[in-house]
């Protein structure tokens, strides 16, 4: 077997392979005298049919088996032996099968780039001074916290612009129904600005099981692209109203919230350090972004348009994932995947150019994670989230859940390396 390996640029690379006809008529042999042990042909005894006669039946699917064997046997070894890694779907070019001549064929895919990372060390970085969390910001997070555990009674009243009601409604333009802008027993929370003025406007009022017509004109900018400029009517049946009953912001609320709250006091001093973690790690983030948008600076390469690709389709996965949360379709909201991978695609190769630098940086400083960081990264989710031990165990023995995870835990580890190697000053 012949093998030439063609660099067709830095990231593609092309793969001939010719297999001597010897070797394919040796393939072709075992072939035939399988199926001539199983297949029956009028005229003839089981296991005595003619070879040229299963060729005048059979020659197209045994030679399309044939050359799939080929290729299995051959392809992934090339890979091994080369030590090629291909990053994309390989494109294969086949060849035919002929009397008397070698059967070729070829491939082309996809490299990773290969990344001398230089400039790392030294790095000149502002980090921005943490502000102390004040009184406003914990009185603030509390009323969230009396807003998500307020009770809902069902009251006998007109609608006030503080209710929760359940709706069945049905939205029109121009007298045509709009088919994705429906529901049915949909629950809607007034004065919280997740919807249009004019529409709050029009539910504020209404009695239970009273239906009404409410016009909504939609803004030039509005999300769903589809409703951006229009009047459109909306035909709104109302089916109850439920009042909120807000808790009482005193130690009983805070000893219902958790066993280890005993006073208010105890839950601002909980709700406090919250904030302040979180500012800290808004600040770490800033940070670390600082350092992947200086190596990317530092670093210029030529970038695998199937990583980008794959990167691309990530983020509009996540994206259609959050609007589902929210029960809406990219339809729903007038978001044209096209569009939206436009709008993706420079920090989809951002991300991309990040990772594969920071992945070059830990081979070159030999960076890795060991057992036991993995092992208390667990038990850190389990005590954070809540979550049964032994449940995240089995979680992560699954390989892409453990991936992932030690992914997370090296690039973490080189970015702790990074700062460390840098020359950091702290924003007053």
């Amino acid at each position: 077997m012949q093998v030439d390996i063609t660099d067709l640029s830095s990231l593609e690379k092309m793969v001939k392979v010719n297999i001597p006809f010897k070797q394919v008529e040796a393939e072709l042999d075992i072939a035939y005298k399988e199926l001539k042990k199983n297949v029956r042909v009028k005229g003839f005894r089981p296991g005595k049919v003619p070879r040229k006669i299963l060729e005048n039946y059979y020659k197209d699917k045994v030679e399309e088996d044939i050359i799939k064997k080929l290729i299995d046997d051959t392809y992934n070894k090339i890979l091994e032996e080369n030590s090629l890694k291909p990053i994309s779907r390989p494109i294969i070019d086949l060849g035919k099968l002929e009397q008397g001549k070698d059967f070729s064929y070829s491939v082309k895919f996809e490299v990773r780039p290969v990344v001398s990372p230089q400039n790392y060390s030294g790095l000149e970085l502002i980090k921005e001074k943490v502000e102390e969390t004040n009184e406003e910001e914990v009185t603030e997070r509390l009323k969230e916290l009396q807003e998500a555990n307020c009770q809902l009674k069902e009251v006998d009243r007109a609608v006030m612009k503080s209710d929760v009601v359940i709706i069945d409604f049905q939205a029109f333009c121009e007298d045509k129904i709009i088919a994705e802008e429906k529901g049915t027993n949909y629950t809607f929370e007034l004065g919280k600005g997740r919807s249009l003025e004019d529409f709050e406007e029009g539910l504020a009022g209404m009695n239970k099981g009273e239906t009404k017509k409410i016009v909504v004109n939609f803004p030039s900018d509005a999300v769903n692209k589809n409703l951006a400029g229009k009047e459109i009517s909306y035909e709104v049946h109302l089916k109850e109203i439920k009042e909120k009953i807000i808790p009482e912001l005193d130690d009983e609320f805070a000893r219902d919230l958790g066993t280890e709250y005993k006073t208010l006091e105890d839950l601002k001093n909980h709700i406090k350090n919250i904030i302040t973690e979180q500012k800290k790690s808004k600040t770490e983030i800033k940070l670390r972004n600082d350092i992947i948008e200086k190596l990317i600076e530092n670093n210029p390469f030529e970038v695998s348009p199937s990583l980008v690709e794959t990167q691309v389709q990530l983020m509009i996965n996540e994206a259609e994932q959050n609007f589902k949360q929210q029960g809406l379709s990219f339809t729903q909201a007038g978001i044209d995947p096209m569009e939206l991978k436009k709008k993706y695609l420079p920090e989809a190769e951002r991300r991309v150019r990040g990772a594969l630098i920071l992945e070059s940086i830990a081979e070159k400083e030999n960076i890795d994670v060991e057992d036991g960081e993995i092992e208390k990264r667990i038990e850190k989710i389990a005590s954070q989230t809540g979550q049964s031990l032994d449940y995240l165990k089995a979680f992560y023995t699954k390989k892409e859940n453990l991936d992932n995870l030690t992914g997370q835990l090296r690039e973490e580890k080189i970015l702790d390396f990074l700062v460390s190697k840098a020359n950091v000053i702290e924003n007053n």
